[in-house]
């Protein structure tokens, strides 16, 4: 199961408000270097992403060429299985921000902690919002399916491209999203698009695979 596939929307739960000062006389000078600070930082924020891609990229298909140079029999690949009762037995470790059980080579816990408590997201176990999830569920993958705020799958991606980044250009342990061209195009997709953060994300649990290069 990709990890793009285990972050959806559900539906909005708010729209956002405008909620600058209406403006009078000097509104139109205002408005102009508004727009144009804001142009100005899109831009950057555009070619912020272009890079990062490229760097992914290309860190990606390095490793890809580390795996054929050393042949497949010098690489291993573990499983979680398919239930929280084999990821546990496979010693398997739950990541938070992948919401998904890692085998130990491929997650580095401080690093999941790191880009969790950069939000202050609700959880809850049904769309309606009746039930909250204590944060202790979730960083130990108690539920199979949990909602939350966009914002949430915003910084997911956030985290996966930064862990990529961390392990690929030394050839390090990846998982299999790490691996997933489709997953980081998606990701890259997402944080260059406006979206509404409080649209309600629904988020299903996945088990991930590990390769390690020997």
């Amino acid at each position: 199961m990709s990890s793009d596939e285990l972050y959806t929307t559900s539906s909005s739960l708010s729209d956002d408000k405008d909620d600058h000062p209406l403006l009078h006389d000097t509104g139109t000078s205002y408005s102009v270097t508004r727009a144009s600070n804001s142009l100005r930082k899109h831009m950057l924020f555009a070619v912020g992403v272009v890079l990062m891609a490229g760097l992914i990229s290309s860190n990606l298909l390095l490793w890809h060429q580390q795996i054929r140079t050393n042949k497949q029999q010098d690489s291993i690949t573990i499983t979680c299985g398919e239930s929280i009762e084999e990821a546990r037995a496979n010693r398997c470790q739950f990541d938070a921000m992948a919401y998904s059980w890692t085998p130990p080579p491929c997650l580095n816990y401080t690093h999941t902690l790191e880009f969790f408590e950069r939000g202050n997201w609700p959880f809850w176990l049904d769309r309606n919002r009746t039930e909250e999830v204590p944060l202790s569920d979730v960083l130990f993958g108690k539920h199979a399916k949990i909602f939350s705020m966009w914002s949430l799958h915003v910084t997911h991606c956030y985290y996966t491209v930064s862990r990529a980044l961390q392990v690929l250009p030394s050839g390090g342990p990846v998982n299999d999203w790490m691996r997933d061209l489709n997953h980081t195009s998606h990701c890259l997709q997402l944080v260059s698009e406006q979206t509404d953060k409080n649209q309600l994300l629904e988020i299903s649990m996945g088990f991930s695979s590990c390769t390690v290069v020997l």
